[in-house]
């Protein structure tokens, strides 16, 4: 139900994200400095309790949020859901889109286990979100012009292709001190 118009779509996007990312370039900063180098797992109860208190607000303001009035569904919702799958492009990029999502989360761990390992303070791990934010904020408007001018899967292309790039450059982590919050620094913001 977006009301934007089609010409414009990814500069709004655009807008919208870079907003997102401030906020997720500010966050980290201030855990980083909340959880110092070597937090004790007490030091997580607090974020963790804050974070279901401000999901459960946000659920509660979208909730305000108008819409305009949907089509009266026919059929069940599982049939609907099943209908909408049967369509293979469709399916095609759910399938995308769970492997994705499989790989994403069952890296993230390794990363943090081997960053730890090679001597990055939690910190600085935690930090490396606001440096992630701060590399979409610069490159989000030139994605956006991209979007616009030639589509969706134009611009998909290169960034899978760089985060297939990304898994060999664990092979040359470098170990502990300065080098290797640079090498971290510079993939994150990459």
């Amino acid at each position: 139900q977006d009301v934007t118009a089609g010409a414009g779509l990814g500069q709004f996007l655009t807008r919208m994200r870079v907003q997102q990312r401030l906020l997720e370039l500010a966050l980290p900063l201030a855990i980083g400095i909340y959880l110092a180098d070597t937090p004790s797992p007490a030091r997580f109860a607090p974020l963790f309790g804050g974070s279901i208190l401000v999901l459960l607000l946000g659920a509660m303001c979208i909730r305000g949020v108008a819409e305009l009035p949907s089509a009266h569904a026919e059929g069940s919702l599982t049939a609907r859901m099943r209908q909408t799958l049967a369509m293979p492009a469709v399916a095609r990029f759910c399938r995308y889109q769970l492997l994705r999502a499989l790989f994403h989360s069952a890296c993230f761990p390794v990363w943090v286990i081997a960053l730890t390992e090679r001597g990055l303070p939690v910190s600085q791990f935690v930090w490396m979100s606001s440096v992630l934010a701060g590399g979409q904020i610069v490159s989000l408007w030139f994605w956006g012009r991209v979007v616009d001018r030639h589509g969706y899967r134009p611009a998909l292309l290169p960034c899978l292709s760089g985060l297939c790039m990304l898994s060999a450059a664990w092979f040359v982590l470098p170990t502990g001190g300065l080098g290797l919050l640079l090498w971290v620094g510079a993939v994150y913001l990459l």
